[in-house]
């Protein structure tokens, strides 16, 4: 059972081109390490499972890099949700290569369905640099729980709309200095 969602993200704006790096001999070629921060933004996500009996779901976004968490807010009654939200993660560990993203329906009265979810590798990123990416969600055992009673619940009228059944999820990451602080201070 996933508990409430606790922290929320930032909200963010569309994303902004990257900076042209300075190809000088000041370039810091070691982006990923110790002390450097993650900026993460997950923007939308699309063809999500339906696992409320309305044919729709409250989805949210858990993101983490290692012990580190960071939720979304949630959106009601969508398959689609537009979020925009940035969270900020420190590299405390060169061994934490990855960001994880864990979808999940809310629910208030049980617990929370597993939708999907999706990793993306940062230990190749450098300073300043931004990388866009649509990442297609995975079924982990719960999300293809979830998937199989709204296969049941809904019979012909639910279709899959991607060659994911798990739908797919619109992010940006972005390694950044130590100086760089999320609004909130983080």
């Amino acid at each position: 059972a996933e508990a409430e969602p606790a922290a929320e993200l930032e909200p963010s704006a569309e994303p902004e081109p990257a900076a042209k790096a300075d190809l000088g001999n000041d370039i810091d070629m070691d982006g990923f390490k110790v002390g450097n921060k993650v900026k993460v933004t997950v923007f939308e996500a699309s063809g999500l499972i339906p696992a409320d009996p309305t044919m729709v779901s409250d989805p949210y976004v858990v993101v983490k890099l290692g012990s580190q968490t960071n939720t979304t807010t949630v959106k009601k009654a969508t398959l689609a949700p537009v979020w925009r939200e940035t969270c900020y993660f420190d590299i405390q560990d060169l061994k934490e290569t990855s960001v994880k993203f864990e979808v999940f329906d809310h629910d208030s009265k049980n617990s929370n369905d597993a939708l999907g979810n999706s990793t993306f590798a940062i230990d190749h990123l450098m300073l300043t640099k931004r990388e866009k990416a649509t990442l297609t969600l995975q079924g982990c055992k719960k999300a293809e729980d979830t998937l199989q009673r709204a296969k049941s619940n809904f019979k012909g009228s639910f279709k899959v709309e991607n060659k994911s059944p798990y739908g797919k999820l619109k992010i940006q990451v972005e390694l950044v200095s130590p100086a760089a602080q999320s609004p909130s201070g983080q």
